[in-house]
């Protein structure tokens, strides 16, 4: 139950210029309470409006934010159209089709299904997808309004310490902060070392979202980073699978000695963790154990 009177005072004394994602949380609280909150669409317009989201902003529906709305700049709207992004969408399946053609092919056949989202960015670069078929705009967005970019409180690793961190599993790809994020900073962490990243994405749409918003073409070429699009993704994560990956995977490394400059050329590993950014260790046993289960399924 949304305390309403509470939500009010908070808004009332938030800085919408130095936090709008908290504003328009509180204020998508009061609407979803009550789709008709005057109060409530007012913040939300402020929130909007703070992080340039102005084509959206004339989505809210209440007419006493008509004058409000229609004063809101022409442009930059903050939407951009699929279209726009075309070339750069192309530049990353291209790159995509020289290891994993299968996957390249599904994203260019669905790409029709983007009609039915539209790609906004906010002023603080943040991209969003906004469903058009949803019931109301405070629900539309894919994955929420919120900071998406900011990745500090999922990935602290410290570049500055050389060490071997575990591979890494993605749970979908999301707006893609931060598997760059974690690609970037774990790249040579520790000589030539470079962690594996697998990225399980069932939703192939979702994948053909984030290769129109960044420049993936050296990631997607690097053979670090694993791919599991589509039903190959449900594969790997239905059931207990993933559980079962990470349990061998958890006790391999509590076996495995840690390794150190001195251990001699390290192999590559492969395998599984969002859920395991724990300890160094390396090991070909980690690698042959958690790829052979991984790969079982392709």
């Amino acid at each position: 139950m949304v305390n309403v009177d509470m939500f009010r005072r908070l808004l009332a004394l938030a800085d919408v210029a130095r936090d709008p994602y908290t504003v328009a949380e509180g204020a998508a609280a009061l609407l979803g309470a009550n789709p008709q909150d005057a109060v409530g669409a007012g913040h939300y317009l402020r929130a909007l409006a703070s992080l340039k989201l102005y084509a959206a902003a004339r989505r809210l529906p209440h007419e006493g934010l008509r004058e409000t709305i229609a004063g809101l700049p022409a442009a930059p709207s903050g939407a951009i159209p699929w279209a726009s992004r075309a070339r750069r969408f192309r530049a990353n399946v291209n790159s995509l089709s020289q290891r994993y053609p299968e996957i390249a092919a599904l994203l260019v056949r669905d790409t029709d299904a983007l009609d039915r989202y539209e790609l906004h960015q906010a002023g603080d670069g943040n991209y969003f997808v906004l469903d058009t078929q949803a019931p109301s705009l405070w629900t539309a967005w894919l994955a929420g309004l919120i900071n998406h970019q900011n990745t500090d409180a999922l990935w602290t690793f410290d570049r500055e310490r050389p060490s071997m961190p575990m591979p890494m599993v993605f749970d979908g790809i999301g707006y893609g902060w931060l598997l760059q994020r974690v690609a970037t900073t774990t790249e040579r962490s520790l000589l030539s070392y470079s962690c594996a990243l697998y990225v399980l994405e069932p939703d192939p749409i979702a994948f053909a979202m984030a290769l129109h918003m960044h420049d993936f073409q050296a990631l997607l070429a690097d053979p670090r980073l694993r791919l599991f699009v589509g039903g190959t993704a449900e594969q790997v994560t239905e059931g207990a699978l993933v559980r079962t990956i990470a349990r061998a995977v958890v006790e391999l490394a509590m076996q495995a000695p840690e390794r150190g400059p001195g251990a001699g050329t390290l192999p590559q590993p492969r395998g599984l963790s969002t859920l395991l950014l724990a300890s160094r260790t390396g090991g070909l046993e980690l690698e042959q154990s958690v790829r052979a289960v991984l790969e079982g399924v392709t």
